[in-house]
């Protein structure tokens, strides 16, 4: 419905127009950098995942992070991507909590580069907003590291334990894969909106507000329309025209959530047709 009321409001001409003037090599590039931000985020899930599951390839990090993706697109702020254990036949319980904190990192990360380009456009309220959450979520991972894990019961305990399973330098490690996936991410913005004009720095520089505002209201269903009219929004409140804006932020759905999103269902739908097969052998043997 959001995405339908912009469309309506910024006009569908208007938007074929401006689409229309997009460089065929800028829209080439930004479908490459698609393929290399999952290859990142896969190695980024990989350096986490090989410390709870030691014999787990890269490939199989990449078919799990494919399948919780496709899982993703059909829950409120991708909640589904916990579920990168379906591929798995064990530990998904562990599985999820590690999925979860690696979400959990690739969306500090965002808001980080969110809140800087917040302090240099003066957007202060957003800035201090973001600020306070990032500050608030490395409260909570001391308090849980710390070993404070009693009132969060059980929960409180497993989560304490993947810090005793995945070394500091894993973390390191996956915060250097999330910030470079970033910087992927904003140049993909940024030639997706380049038409005949070229986009100015404050409008380069709005990639990573969009994208850190669209973290802080993770609610939509298929992963759109939040990130589209926050593009629209920003882009008018600084005065910039709205529709190559939401444009880009489109094709940035196309590309790195609706594209991956359905390979993974293939791996999900695998999944499932092997552990039906494994329960009908079981009845079998019985």
């Amino acid at each position: 419905m959001a995405t339908a009321a912009l469309v309506w409001w910024l006009g569908l001409d208007e938007l074929y127009r401006t689409a229309a003037q997009l460089s065929p090599f800028h829209v080439g590039v930004a479908a490459g950098l698609s393929v290399i931000g999952i290859v990142i985020q896969a190695e980024k899930w990989h350096v986490l995942l090989v410390h709870l599951m030691p014999t787990v390839t890269r490939k199989k990090a990449l078919t799990s992070l494919l399948a919780g993706m496709g899982l993703g697109m059909f829950t409120p702020g991708r909640i589904g991507e916990l579920g990168r254990g379906v591929v798995f036949s064990a530990e998904r319980g562990s599985i999820a909590l590690l999925a979860a904190a690696d979400r959990g990192i690739s969306m500090a990360i965002t808001i980080l580069f969110g809140c800087l380009a917040f302090a240099i456009l003066k957007m202060y309220a957003l800035f201090f907003t973001g600020f306070f959450l990032l500050l608030l979520g490395i409260g909570t991972i001391l308090f849980v590291r710390n070993g404070e894990t009693i009132r969060l019961g059980k929960l409180g305990e497993r989560v304490s334990a993947l810090f005793s399973i995945v070394p500091q330098r894993a973390w390191f490690a996956s915060c250097l894969w999330g910030s470079l996936f970033n910087g992927v991410f904003f140049l993909q913005f940024y030639l997706l909106l380049s038409g005949n004009v070229r986009p100015s720095f404050e409008e380069g520089l709005l990639a990573p507000a969009i994208f850190a505002v669209k973290s802080l209201v993770p609610i939509s269903f298929l992963d759109i329309g939040i990130r589209e009219g926050v593009a629209v929004w920003l882009f008018s409140e600084r005065g910039f025209n709205p529709v190559p804006a939401f444009n880009a932020a489109l094709g940035m759905f196309v590309l790195n959530v609706a594209m991956p999103g359905g390979l993974g269902w293939f791996y999900v739908g695998r999944a499932a047709l092997k552990t039906e097969v494994n329960r009908m052998n079981r009845k079998d043997v019985e």
